[in-house]
């Protein structure tokens, strides 16, 4: 419902996918009547939405974490266990995540 928020006139989006991927949220505050490629980023969106649900918060910071970023995966309330295919499939959203990128021609 991203683009369909931002087309009947949102300022912008305040969603979980910000906390992954920032600059991804901005392009598509700025590009989401380019219909092909705004599909693109939604299309992701929902093929990964269980991935970055999963023991959320934790899972947001280990991405962050694998970008560069110096963060811990602390958290303040019980979510669940990070397990070894949580973090790969995490990793296999990264790689996901740099190809659109490229093709977007967003660069971080």
């Amino acid at each position: 419902n991203a683009v369909a928020s931002l087309k009947a006139g949102a300022a912008g989006l305040s969603c979980i996918q910000g906390n992954y991927f920032p600059e991804l949220i901005v392009w598509l505050c700025n590009h989401y009547d380019d219909k092909d490629s705004a599909v693109k980023v939604q299309d992701f969106f929902l093929r990964n939405m269980h991935v970055m649900h999963f023991v959320y918060p934790v899972v947001a910071k280990f991405f962050l974490q694998h970008r560069g970023f110096e963060i811990n995966t602390f958290s303040r309330r019980q979510v669940g266990v990070f397990t070894n295919e949580t973090g790969i499939a995490l990793l296999k959203l990264q790689h996901e995540y740099e190809e659109l990128l490229v093709h977007l021609d967003i660069v971080c």
